[in-house]
């Protein structure tokens, strides 16, 4: 049911996760649409939160997502634009065909890379239910991600917070700024010439600045 595809219900999902394993507080990590979720579960939740690690994250209103859009159609070269149109116009594609989905899933995210050749690192050999509902459950986020603001609701976060962003990023590093004003205890790790993809673009400084939050 696409109508209970909501913000409210992941978090309910995360608290879930975090009652069952008896955490009586958690460090959080969250990356792009993770990121902004992790947010959303932290103004609830504040009190659950040991740490917060925001990786590549969304801004604190819809406004993020609208120069994300932008930049991608800017980066994207024609011919993988015409690679998409061609792919996401068969069948096997509207079926949830995982060869298909992962296709577009690479071409998608290509522009996210400032080192596109480092694409092939990024693990897209997606699961079958996972390739089937990939396309679905975002176009069910869609009116959220266009109008969310949770610019207001930041200031509860006061745990210790990390901001890693690439300044390269889909998303504008001017969004990760912004939340490091927003949120009281944050701080902001700029890194150069990276993309939105970190992990897989400048492995050792991300997973070093994480390593040294946590200790």
């Amino acid at each position: 049911d696409s109508a209970s595809m909501t913000i409210d219900r992941y978090i309910a999902d995360l608290e879930a996760v975090r009652n069952y394993f008896d955490l009586e507080q958690v460090n959080l990590l969250g990356h792009s649409w993770g990121a902004l979720l992790a947010m959303a579960y932290g103004t609830k939740y504040p009190e659950r939160l040991k740490s917060l690690i925001l990786t590549s994250s969304p801004g604190p209103t819809a406004a993020s997502f609208a120069a994300l859009a932008e930049n991608r159609q800017a980066r994207t070269h024609p011919e993988d634009a015409e690679a998409l149109g061609t792919l996401m116009g068969q069948e096997g594609f509207a079926a949830g065909d995982q060869q298909i989905v992962s296709q577009v899933a690479h071409l998608i995210f290509k522009p996210y890379f400032n080192n596109e050749d480092l694409l092939t690192q990024l693990n897209l050999n997606l699961p079958e239910r996972t390739a089937e509902n990939l396309f679905p459950i975002l176009a069910a986020f869609t009116p959220y991600m266009s109008t969310y603001d949770i610019t207001s609701d930041l200031s509860l976060i006061t745990c210790p917070t990390l901001i890693v962003h690439g300044d390269y990023d889909i998303i504008p590093p001017r969004f990760a700024e912004e939340l490091e004003r927003l949120i009281p205890n944050s701080r902001l790790m700029l890194l150069e010439d990276i993309g939105h993809f970190s992990f897989v673009e400048s492995p050792e400084p991300f997973f070093g600045a994480i390593r040294n939050f946590l200790n």
